[in-house]
């Protein structure tokens, strides 16, 4: 066999051909990953396909555009992460029915609709290098991460909400965030134990996968002491609210109605980083004449930890190290989220559309149990009324925001304390203001 066609085999093997001896700069992608390669992969001072050069950067004269080829072969890998040939697959062929009985992709749309690339003459370099065949979604057989924990998901939330919300039993305890034991001989990540699986998954087990990805995911944040809580009530305008016990956490016996982390009955601390998304949060309708909104300040007494639903990491990029359940993971959670913070109309439906988000706060409130040991204290979500609002649930009761305990051979720990001179009563909502940081921020994959 002559060298020629063994380099043809090899080519093969690999998933793509080499292409034109061209140059590619980091503007003709709209990919952070593929744009960052190039950067530092560059070698030439003229892109061969948008045409800039060294000189429009002005005072950095330096190598601009990365070789074609080297390119190629970040995103052939990228590409072979989600999609295979579907012979490969075992597809079945029948020409009689007009091809492959299952849905596929040839070379040029599989690059038009998954590689982002701003410059058409490029997009048919990268196509021409793929093997002319066709492509379906890898492992076509089983759903892929994402869709495999998105199902799991929809099950758990029909459990819950229609069979089982109250017992959960549970064959071996799997309640710390600790990911399960691998047995493979190489170290995969720890979102590389997630999902496709190959049955559904327990309602605790669901609970324990999303307690995993959370703690993978760097999502338990130190909210440090000194952070300020809006809080809003809404009542009669003839009454005057000054004090924790009116303006904080209210009885347990006034809790009359669910609320999107809690059931009735169960008092917690509703509140926003800023005032604008606390009255937004608090008043679903227009105020009657009679009624007006007191916002108060709470500020944390001391750090403890929360997660930080509303801050999400980036769905990792396909051309990136991560791995394609990692992305999968990721994906979920942000499906998860929104679905989180949807909003619900109160037509008594409220009852039974928030007991999964209810019961997912409490697995985190009583059995999730981070690396740091520390009980979470408390939810950051998206407001579902004010886009980039920032909402939050704590697990504080009257006692924890300042209120005298109602027996005195009691001392409960403190963590809030209201700030009487924040308190201020509006007819609408306050001018929109920038919230602080939500909490400190975490790196993804450590």
């Amino acid at each position: 066999m002559g060298r020629a066609k063994e380099w043809m085999l090899e080519q093969e093997e690999r998933g793509w051909y080499e292409g034109p001896d061209s140059s590619v700069c980091p503007d003709c992608f709209d990919d952070d990953v593929l744009s960052s390669f190039v950067r530092e992969h560059a070698d030439a001072f003229e892109c061969d396909y948008c045409g800039n050069t060294s000189q429009d950067n002005g005072e950095d004269p330096g190598p601009i555009a990365a070789p074609f080829n080297a390119v190629m072969e970040v995103i052939a890998e990228g590409l072979f992460k989600e999609w295979n040939y579907a012979d490969d697959e075992g597809i079945p062929y029948e020409s009689a029915e007009g091809g492959y009985l299952a849905e596929t992709v040839d070379r040029w749309d599989l690059v038009y609709d998954w590689v982002p690339v701003s410059n058409e003459k490029l997009q048919r370099d990268i196509a021409k290098r793929l093997p002319d065949q066709q492509f379906c979604e890898r492992d076509f057989g089983s759903l892929g991460p994402a869709q495999s924990m998105a199902v799991d998901w929809e099950s758990f939330c029909h459990v819950v909400k229609h069979r089982n919300r109250f017992v959960f039993i549970r064959p071996q305890s799997r309640m710390t965030a600790s990911p399960p034991e691998q047995t493979n001989e190489a170290e995969p990540g720890v979102l590389d134990s997630f999902g496709p699986s190959e049955l559904e998954l327990a309602p605790e087990e669901i609970l324990d996968t999303i307690g995993h990805i959370v703690e993978s995911a760097s999502l338990v944040r130190r909210v440090p002491a000194g952070t300020i809580f809006k809080r809003a009530r809404v009542h009669s305008r003839k009454r005057m609210y000054r004090s924790a016990e009116t303006l904080g956490t209210p009885p347990e016996n006034k809790v009359r109605y669910p609320n999107r982390m809690s059931p009735s009955g169960i008092a917690m601390f509703y509140g926003a980083l800023d005032g604008y998304t606390a009255v937004a949060e608090t008043k679903t309708r227009r105020l009657t004449p009679e009624e007006i909104v007191t916002v108060a300040e709470f500020v944390s007494t001391k750090d403890f930890s929360a997660i930080d639903f509303s801050n999400l990491p980036r769905v990792p990029s396909l051309f990136s190290n991560s791995s394609r359940r990692e992305r999968g993971a990721i994906s979920f959670l942000h499906d998860f989220v929104q679905e989180l913070s949807k909003p619900i109309r109160r037509n008594s439906r409220e009852h039974t559309e928030y007991v999964p988000t209810q019961v997912v706060t409490e697995y985190f409130r009583y059995a999730f149990r981070p690396s740091s040991g520390e009980p979470v204290r408390g939810i950051y979500y998206p407001s579902s009324r004010v886009p980039n609002g920032v909402a939050c649930v704590l697990f504080f009761d009257r006692e924890a925001c300042g209120v005298a305990p109602e027996s005195a051979w009691t001392r409960p720990e403190q963590f809030l304390k209201l700030d009487v001179k924040s308190i201020a009563r509006m007819r609408r909502r306050p001018a929109r203001e920038k919230p602080p940081p939500p909490a400190s921020q975490g790196s993804l994959f450590s």
